[in-house]
């Protein structure tokens, strides 16, 4: 039994070792186990419940070598017994005839020792008639057929006795089982502290933003009160900062991909900013590189509903003016083409201006030839009109005056 107790042992620990390291090069090379906290959280239940297996393991093979020394002392006792009247099944000799006679023999011991009451009441029927120490449940186990609960119990002795650092054990003298008591609570200790730090670490990682939204909330509102700020500002400071933390969930993502390699951050803004551009009718026209630097050199901002930026608590991505002029010098030859010209007219506000001019000078000759034609009907004296080169003359002096633009605005 102590040869297969150390042959268990010495195959147990180099599969635990190597499970570890495969877990640690998997978190070297991927960054993490598992994607999720709460996988983490399962790995280290499962690791302790391994931990809980491996130690009902050892006490199962200490408890039947216990009684096993105990029916070797009854048999020592008893006579016409042997150590191999203890065996439970005569062994098979493949290929040698064995004497009949000595067959008889064996049989008639083996069944004498099992109808010897004492040794059954001694070791297996109590386990207060024997110094069995930490190992008195394993006699509950050893006359029991049923297999589930040889499996179960063991188990359910380690977790318990794991979790209470060794509270219910009861120690005799022998090294052995001194010294497994010893490694039974030094490793609960352990496994009870890792178990319990990582859990802790876990949790706090999923409410560790809400802590830090928490804290942040209360060192404004410690600001607002002693900069002593209206109480509407200090709603308005609120709710930004609600709405804000609905958007991301704590999330900067320009933060977050600021430090990336370029070309893989422009990948992403250009994912996350192509329909929003897109959106644009300036922009709707225009080449794809010139989107790519467009989506490259917005940035995200969030307005609150009711602030006069925008009506809706929505996303947006702002372009300044030198984002635009960055664009427009580096990739002059894409706005040549004319549906992006006519769009740029169409926003303009010196186009805009001008054609406002024209159409009001447009409208006033419009009326004033629809009065003369009008008056002309009815034989009144009038002011003499004005020549034709007058109207011209005016018609250009509002024109030069106006903000007319001579060249395109993106040109």
């Amino acid at each position: 039994m102590t040869v297969f107790l150390a042959v268990f042992v010495f195959q147990y620990l180099p599969k635990i070792y190597h499970s570890v390291c495969v877990l640690r090069r998997l978190q070297s090379s991927a960054g993490c186990i598992f994607r999720t906290i709460w996988w983490g959280i399962a790995l280290n239940l499962i690791a302790y419940f391994v931990g809980a297996h491996a130690v009902g393991a050892c006490w199962y093979l200490l408890g039947i070598q216990r009684a096993t020394r105990c029916l070797n002392e009854m048999c020592t006792e008893a006579k016409n017994c042997t150590l191999e009247t203890i065996g439970c099944a005569i062994p098979v000799y493949y290929g040698v005839a064995r004497n009949s006679n000595s067959m008889r023999g064996d049989i008639s011991e083996i069944v004498a020792w099992a109808n010897n009451t004492k040794a059954r009441n001694v070791c297996l029927d109590s386990q207060d008639n024997y110094a069995y120490g930490a190992y008195k449940w394993t006699v509950l186990l050893v006359s029991n057929s049923s297999r589930l609960e040889k499996m179960l119990l063991p188990i359910f002795w380690g977790l318990m006795n794991i979790t209470t650092f060794g509270g219910g054990l009861v120690s005799t003298t022998e090294l052995l089982e001194i010294i497994f008591n010893i490694i039974v609570v030094t490793t609960g200790l352990l496994l009870v502290t890792m178990l319990i730090g990582n859990i802790k670490v876990f949790l706090n990682s999923t409410t560790s933003k809400k802590q830090a939204l928490h804290l942040k909330m209360r060192s404004m509102e410690w600001w607002m009160k002693r900069r002593k700020l209206p109480k509407e500002t200090k709603q308005r400071v609120r709710l930004y900062e609600r709405q804000r933390w609905a958007a991301t969930r704590g999330v900067d993502e320009c933060e977050m991909i600021r430090h990336m390699p370029e070309g893989l951050r422009r990948d992403i803004k250009y994912h996350l900013c192509l329909d929003l551009v897109r959106q644009v009718p300036l922009f709707q026209h225009m080449d794809e590189l010139v989107l790519e630097n467009i989506c490259d050199r917005v940035k995200s901002l969030i307005f609150p509903k009711g602030e006069t930026v925008t009506l809706e608590t929505t996303e947006a991505f702002s372009l300044e003016a030198s984002d635009v002029k960055y664009v427009t010098q580096h990739f002059r030859y894409t706005f040549v083409t004319e549906k992006v010209r006519r769009s740029a007219r169409y926003y303009s506000p010196g186009w805009r201006t001008w054609a406002a001019v024209a159409i009001q000078l447009a409208w006033r000759r419009y009326k004033q030839r629809a009065s003369l034609a009008s008056l002309s009907l009815v034989m009144r004296p009038r002011r003499p009109a004005s020549s034709p080169g007058e109207d011209r003359l005016r018609h250009y002096a509002a024109l030069l005056t106006s903000p007319k633009p001579i060249q395109d605005e993106l040109s």
